[in-house]
């Protein structure tokens, strides 16, 4: 089985290609996307350099010991690296519900006096101690706190790709704009000059 060394932000990932020949970026990316199966969006827009040199999608990757270091859109390789630090585990499933904590014991009962001394409705201020008293925090879960901080890395990186696109987006529409106003100023003078 033919092996990869992949940089993505700073680090090095052994990554193990499924024959035992060299593959090219196009290959490459075929594998990843298979292998992530949707947890890293956008994967196609992965791209690869070796040595100092760009690979193109026919070119062949370098297998190890040589570093083949991943770019693209900051938040596809933010993805990216995230697959590769659960050692390219898919991403848990997340429950349908969360568990729900155990119930507080209820408090003794009391007796109810009112505000003059009789009976009646408890003073305010008691039922607040009570209800202050009686919450306790739910128990710390690792994994489901492992769970949050992947998910809200997944929500950061897809937004931060979002911004990339409708930058890019915005850019490409300005250049249009622009011309398109360079090609009617264009018009307008060969206008005069006939």
């Amino acid at each position: 089985m033919a092996q990869l060394t992949l940089e993505v932000c700073q680090k090095q990932y052994k990554w193990k290609l499924p024959s035992s020949e060299e593959a090219t970026v196009n290959q490459l990316k075929d594998h990843i996307g298979e292998r992530c199966k949707g947890d890293v969006l956008y994967h196609r827009k992965l791209r690869f350099n070796s040595g100092g040199k760009n690979l193109s999608d026919d070119d062949v990757v370098p297998l190890a010991p040589a570093v083949v270091q991943v770019a693209g859109p900051a938040s596809v390789v933010q993805m990216f690296s995230l697959f590769c630090d659960r050692d390219g585990k898919p991403l848990p499933k997340a429950p349908k519900s969360l568990p729900k904590p155990a119930p507080a014991p209820s408090p003794a009962p009391r007796p109810q006096t009112g505000y003059g001394g009789g009976f009646g409705a408890a003073a305010p201020q008691q039922d607040m101690l009570m209800l202050t008293n009686s919450w306790s925090p739910p128990a710390w879960n690792p994994a489901a706190q492992e769970e949050q901080d992947l998910s809200e890395a997944l929500r950061a990186s897809r937004a931060a790709f979002q911004a990339d696109e409708e930058a890019q987006l915005r850019w490409a529409l300005e250049e249009s704009a622009l011309l398109a106003e360079q090609e009617r100023h264009q018009r307008e003078e060969s206008a005069l000059l006939a």
